[in-house]
């Protein structure tokens, strides 16, 4: 195992060597369940927003010393020298909020909003790739959205190098409606996109991730009504849109306590609730999203997914092609959702990519659970 002189600074690596040290150990057939419990526990973590930033900071500055002997009021510095190189304000909207007191905020912040990050691609200089890195590894969330009409002003200036000026004349331009802009430049064709947008109920990315869960959510109740029919063996064969969310709840949090009403408790009982917050897929989540009440987020694409490769058995596909099959599939479908490809820094990712590798991954994935309620 590697040893590394910042947990920060190396997030990435060491979330990659804690998976592949469980993943190729000797043993890991023997004791999967607990080898990925102590992996989990003892060498995962969440990495705050903050510490992306400084991190992003530290290396783009090319800082040198401890990462943690560095102090709040340089990477203060950085921000405020780069935003004032490039004509960037202290906030999206109209504010009196100084560009010391924003950034003491954005350095101190576990989560952000996007419209932080949007502000600090202009602020920064950053590219389009390093700004949807940071709505993927920094916040869980998509990355940059077309269909949003700011979003795409935004990334087409990442794209072409332009600063906050010329963000605010486009915005203000498609706020007046006015599409007008030089013959065959790149100018015009992102008018031309932000007219259709405005005049045409264009299918969003949204729409598309709903579809996916749908879809998924579709084919984890066949395959479970078809397990029911197998093992249960009743006279009258259990179909598919009998199924309900209350199932698929069940055989995914099985070992999970109920409270008296027979809900899940909260997730805060859990010891790993420091590293999936609340990621469970509820009945009550599960509802919500059939009917769109709430967003999609990659955990509802990840944990369905998980489940139907989970019943591909090993002697069908050994678990390290199984594995591997998922991977593909998921980074496929993620990708196609605009969020990120499956990363080991981020432990709920870890952990379904070392239950994929075990024997049996739902029986494994159950284990964990029950694990960190029992703690």
């Amino acid at each position: 195992m590697k040893e590394y002189s910042d947990d920060i600074l190396y997030f990435t690596d060491r979330g990659w060597d804690a998976f592949y040290d469980v993943a190729d150990h000797p043993d890991f057939h023997k004791r999967e369940a607990a080898m990925i419990y102590e992996c989990l526990s003892a060498r995962m973590r969440q990495i705050p927003f903050c510490e992306y930033l400084k991190r992003f900071l530290y290396e783009n500055a090319e800082l040198t010393g401890p990462f943690s002997a560095v102090p709040l009021s340089a990477y203060q510095d950085i921000i405020k020298t780069a935003f004032h190189e490039h004509h960037t304000p202290a906030s999206f909207h109209p504010s009196t909020t100084k560009l010391s007191a924003a950034s003491a905020n954005w350095l101190s912040q576990k989560t952000a909003s996007r419209s932080t990050v949007l502000l600090l691609g202009f602020g920064l200089g950053l590219t389009r790739a390093e700004v949807d890195d940071f709505f993927v590894k920094a916040l869980h969330e998509t990355t940059l959205r077309p269909e949003d009409p700011r979003e795409l002003i935004c990334a087409w200036c990442y794209e072409n190098g332009y600063t906050w000026p010329k963000f605010e004349q486009i915005r203000e331009k498609y706020e007046r409606e006015d599409w007008t802009a030089g013959p065959g430049t790149r100018e015009a064709e992102l008018m031309a996109l932000l007219k259709e947008q405005k005049t045409r109920d264009l299918p969003g990315r949204s729409d598309l991730q709903f579809r996916t869960f749908e879809q998924l959510y579709e084919n984890a109740r066949s395959l479970l009504a078809a397990n029911y029919n197998r093992t249960v063996r009743q006279l009258d064969p259990i179909l598919t849109d009998e199924i309900t969310a209350a199932d698929m709840e069940h055989i995914l949090y099985s070992v999970v306590p109920k409270d008296a009403y027979g809900n899940l408790v909260p997730a805060k009982q859990s010891a790993l609730y420091p590293l999936f917050d609340d990621k469970r897929l509820t009945r009550q989540r599960i509802n919500s999203l059939l009917r769109r009440e709430i967003p999609v987020i990659r955990s509802d694409l990840t944990t369905l997914n998980f489940f139907i490769w989970s019943q591909v058995e090993s002697d069908e596909m050994p678990p390290r092609r199984r594995y591997m099959a998922f991977t593909e599939e998921t980074n496929g479908l993620l990708s196609s959702c605009g969020f990120g490809e499956l990363y080991a820094a981020l432990p709920y990712d870890c952990f379904l990519m070392l239950c994929l590798l075990a024997e049996d991954p739902m029986m494994t994935y159950t284990d964990v659970w029950e694990r960190s309620y029992s703690k």
